[in-house]
This record gives C-alpha cells, structure tokens and sequence, in this order.
C-alpha cells in the first residue's frame, strides 16, 4: 500500500540521518554470564559498559532508533522482565514480566511498535509504547523459538528445530497464513531480515553455518561454514551502509564481522557469552565505561610470530587447546607461568582461538594470526 511505503521511507530517512556528522557505528551486544549491556564502537575499537547489574542476565536487546530507547530482557529469579532506557541518560522503567523464558525482541520502527516471544506461546506479543498496552496477535502453528517481521513486506519468518533439524516457516501477515519456506540442517541461533533487499538471514549451530535466501526461500547461498567447530553463531545484525554482518557467537565468546564480498569473517571484539546483538549509531560524544577485559591477557593481537600471554597466578596450572576456526586442534599443552612467549609462526594467517580449562573455568580467547 502507497501509505505504508510512504510511512517506512520517513522513518527510514529518520533513522538514517543519524549516519552522518559526528556519529559512528556501535554494536550493542548482551553479555549474559558477565550480567552487562555492552556497547563497541568498531572504527575506534572502543568497547565499554552501558548498564551493569548484578542480578541482570540480558539475553534479548532491541532498539528505537527513533526516540533512541533501549529495551531488554534478563531473567530474574523466576521472572523474565523487560526493561527500558534511554540510551544516553539511563533510567530504568520496567516495562513487563512472565514466567516464561522471553525468546526474541524486535523493534519495528515504522509502526514504533515492539514485539517479542515466548517459550510455549504460539503468538507474538505487542507492546504500544505510546500508550503501554499489551497484546497479543498471529495465531501461529508453533512457538517460534525465534523470529524475524518484516512489516513492510507483510511478513513474519519463525521457526523451531527438532532432531538436528531447523524448520522456517513463513507467515503473511495480510492473509493470515503459514507455510514452511525451508528446512535446514543444524538448530536454530536466531533469523534476521534485511528489509531493502528483502533477503532472511539464518544462523545454525552443530553444524555451524549463516545462509541466506530471498523470501520466496530462493537464491540461497551460504555465507559462512564452521561444521562442527566450537563456532555457534547467535544473533545477528546487518549495516546495509557499509555492507557488513556481524554476529554473536556464543561458542568462542566473541562478536565477528563478514564484510561482504570478502573470503572470510574476522572477529571484532570479545564479550562473555553475548547472546543478544544490535547495530546502531551513536554520537562520537557518547561517554561508555570501560568493558571487563578477560583474565587473561594476550598481546599483540593481531599476532605476527609471536605473542605474549599474562596469566593471574592463582589460575595456573592451566590446561590448553590451540584451536582453528573449523575446531580442528592444532596444538594442546599446560600454562605453568604467569607470563608465557606464544609462537605462532608455524600459523598460516587468520583466525583462531586459545580455550583454557581449570577445574572450575574455561576461558576462550580470539586472535587473529597476521601475514
């Protein structure tokens, strides 16, 4: 419908001039196990702190570009609850809460409307910021275990896995009807929707891969493989402007961009067990605390030939895999001193992860072996 089209380009335009003068792009990612809501800045590598809390477990994250308000969702106690921010001033407001588990947030700008799912539920859930209402609407075969809507288009992409199997169905929101677009081989990390070019994007785990199609489930193609590596792709999020994926990976604990039409993704940043991810852009102003480094310390990273790892004492002995980004070993040992020479010359260059283990902790840290 003419109106429609109408409504998304003023909120799109909205949302797009906040590209240009003083603003830069920055991930926003959930970090579950650290209990934070981090923000990364990729062209200034400045990676920090927006809301910190110990009792937080953020899994989901979504966003209003528009009025730049920042909703998420952690589990407390026996509660799921959804919280909202201004993302420059925080103030907390809670926003709702179930006993279920909250599976996938979205904010649909054109309709400044947002959406979520929960486990067992066959519907979406709506929430009316204007007014605070809450409701619900679809009438689904299934409980998405996550989604993606494109409004837009007139359609919802969701699906569930079982036996080692994703299945996607596609809804349409005008007719009201469902039919399975696609069945793919791994469980299901998360679905996203580039809405210009009106592609899905589906992240898998065991085996690990990202693929993408049209809506009509054509023109696939296979962005990226990691079989049954530690690799376990989670949420993703796409800048149309500058032509790159990143997502969550919750296997190695890191955030990763494809930059499209290169040969491989490279990662970006480390966070513990990010399971939530969005992309906006915030002013080069924006004051962010700085981000908990990880235990150990290895630098410089990017690696020529050799690196050097800091060990906290009370951690060694240490148990420790050299890992590339298919899970192949490549090399196994013991860290027994608090600062270690790491040769990496034998390394053809690209990607791979050092994984410790204690008795009460595994650590996975990303580095990337330079030419």
């Amino acid at each position: 419908m003419p109106w429609k089209i109408l409504v998304w380009w003023f909120f799109t335009a909205a949302c797009l001039s906040k590209t240009y003068g003083q603003t830069e792009q920055a991930l926003i990612i959930a970090s579950r196990s650290a209990q934070t809501i981090q923000v990364y800045r990729p062209a200034s590598a400045e990676h920090g702190v927006f809301l910190n809390d110990d009792y937080l477990q953020p899994v989901q994250i979504a966003f209003d570009d528009i009025h730049d308000e920042l909703y998420w969702c952690g589990r407390k106690g026996m509660l799921s609850t959804i919280e909202r921010s201004s993302i420059f001033q925080p103030d907390r407001q809670p926003v709702y809460s179930t006993v279920r588990d909250v599976m996938t947030m979205h904010y649909d700008t054109m309709s400044q409307t947002l959406y979520w799912s929960e486990s067992d539920q066959a519907h979406l859930f709506r929430l009316h910021p204007g007014n605070g209402s809450i409701d619900t609407l679809y009438s689904l075969s299934s409980a998405p275990e996550s989604f993606a809507l494109d409004t837009r288009a007139g359609m919802l992409f969701y699906g569930n896995s079982h036996l080692g199997l994703t299945y996607t169905i596609r809804y349409d929101l005008e007719t009201q009807t469902e039919d399975t677009l696609v069945v793919n081989n791994g469980f299901l990390g998360s679905y996203l929707v580039d809405e210009m070019n009106r592609r899905l994007y589906i992240a898998l785990q065991s085996p690990s891969s990202i693929i993408t199609m049209d809506y009509q489930g054509l023109n696939q193609d296979t962005l990226l493989e990691f079989g049954y590596s530690p690799m376990a792709p989670q949420a993703m999020a796409l800048d149309t402007k500058t032509h790159d994926l990143f997502w969550t990976d919750i296997g190695t604990d890191q955030i990763l961009r494809f930059h499209f039409g290169d040969a491989e993704a490279v990662p970006v940043t480390i966070a513990d067990n990010p399971f939530g991810l969005l992309l906006t852009y915030l002013p080069v102003t924006t004051a962010i605390n700085p981000a908990p480094e990880s235990s150990i310390r290895m630098y410089p990273n990017p690696c020529p030939t050799q690196c050097l790892l800091e060990v906290p004492a009370e951690q060694l002995p240490l148990d420790y895999q050299l890992v590339d980004q298919r899970g192949q070993i490549l090399r196994n040992g013991q860290l027994t001193t608090t600062s270690i020479t790491f040769y990496t010359e034998d390394l053809p260059p690209g990607c791979y992860f050092l994984v410790t283990r204690s008795s009460s902790a595994r650590q996975v840290i990303p580095f990337i072996k330079s030419h």
